[in-house]
């Protein structure tokens, strides 16, 4: 909106001519990447102070109250300070996370006055809807901001707007990635970050290449079979990062192993693969290994930031999720990548996956990116 008003000026003014449009063009793509990342990293300097966030009450001790506060007290940058939890039912304990947790309605203009709450959220998805109209037009209604959480667990959390249709609350769910609009300027970002990655990255992957060359005979890439959009097999390229008989050592290794079988057979990852060489290690750990699939985004096969590709044989295990996964393209990167790689179960990385789908953005594409090169950086689940 700066740069919009900025350009009309400029023109109203009649000094387009004297500023560079060039610099200007520059100036506002830098801007897209740099304006959200300058607010993350306020919020992460001043999370922690004690002015920080808005004095949040929290009613509900439920499982989804438990899971918001437990939440809402590991990331502060969210900006909501937990002061009081509070429920109408007698709590299991005093306090939760370190939260104060009181009982009984009558406490509201108390807690609301003494800890000068102005964000209050109803974290009781049950409750029935009279229950919660008398909540929110009773004692909840001292507080400048209301949230509730209601009961619609799965759908899309981001990309939703509240509207009033006919003097009734409705919502409305987006799913950007199946408009058309959405999906070129994806593409679009895709095919020109895999082009400059690319073209910058050539001698370092010649390199890499030549390294794998000199510790084994083998080729230094390999491809695999995975499933793409619409459940279409793709051939997925990495740098080789096994020994050259890797099958016939993992079904030797299995059978001596029964405990390794059953990690096999849940994770389809060993933590402790005897098939990697060295030099494969240290590309796991690094994830350099994925670098050759810039390919198969350049290819139009993969994208930047999406699903984790899978095998055939996980189809199942995905479940009802694949009629998510199998509507875009899978990724190099993606949530999963950010939020533990490797130590987390399979179906934390599905729901992660889900997730994703369901609330794209191209801001949460620059977020997920922005956040796998620090993870890279750490090697945090890279095994």
């Amino acid at each position: 909106v700066v740069f919009l008003i900025i350009a009309v000026l400029a023109f109203l003014l009649r000094v387009s001519d004297i500023y560079s449009r060039m610099v200007f063009f520059i100036a506002w793509i830098t801007s897209l990447a740099a304006a959200p990342l300058m607010r993350a990293l306020t919020r992460k300097m001043f999370a922690f102070r004690e002015w920080w966030g808005y004095p949040t009450l929290v009613f509900g001790t439920g499982e989804t109250a438990r899971r918001l506060v437990s939440t809402l007290q590991k990331q502060p940058e969210l900006g909501f300070r937990v002061k009081a939890i509070l429920d109408d039912r007698p709590a299991d304990a005093a306090s939760l996370y370190g939260v104060p947790v009181y009982q009984g309605l009558e406490k509201v203009p108390r807690i609301t006055s003494e800890c000068n709450i102005s964000h209050l959220v109803i974290a009781k998805p049950e409750a029935p809807r009279q229950e919660l109209v008398r909540l929110i037009e009773g004692p909840c209604s001292r507080c400048s901001h209301l949230f509730v959480v209601p009961d619609l667990h799965g759908i899309s959390s981001l990309s939703i707007e509240a509207h009033d249709l006919c003097r009734v609350l409705t919502l409305e769910v987006r799913r950007s990635l199946l408009m058309p609009g959405p999906r070129v300027a994806k593409r679009l970002i895709d095919l020109g970050l895999a082009i400059c990655i690319g073209v910058a990255l050539l001698p370092f992957l010649i390199l890499i290449a030549i390294l794998l060359r000199l510790e084994s005979p083998a080729p230094a890439l390999y491809r695999q079979s995975r499933v793409g959009r619409s459940g279409r097999a793709f051939w997925i390229w990495k740098f080789r990062t096994m020994v050259p008989n890797a099958d016939c050592v993992l079904k030797e290794h299995l059978s001596k192993n029964p405990e390794l079988r059953f990690e096999w057979e849940q994770e389809r990852k060993l933590r402790c693969d005897p098939r990697i060489t060295t030099i494969g290690r240290f590309l796991r750990r690094t994830s350099l290994d994925e670098l050759p699939q810039i390919w198969n985004v350049i290819k139009g096969e993969m994208s930047l930031v999406g699903p984790r590709p899978i095998v055939h044989e996980e189809m199942l295990k995905y479940g009802k999720d694949f009629t998510l996964y199998e509507q875009v393209l899978p990724g190099m990167t993606g949530l999963w990548q950010i939020s533990g790689r490797n130590n987390m179960s399979y179906p934390e990385r599905v729901a992660l996956d889900s997730y994703y789908v369901r609330n794209w953005s191209p801001w949460f594409d620059i977020y997920v990116l922005g956040c796998t090169l620090k993870t890279v950086l750490d090697g945090y689940g890279a095994y």
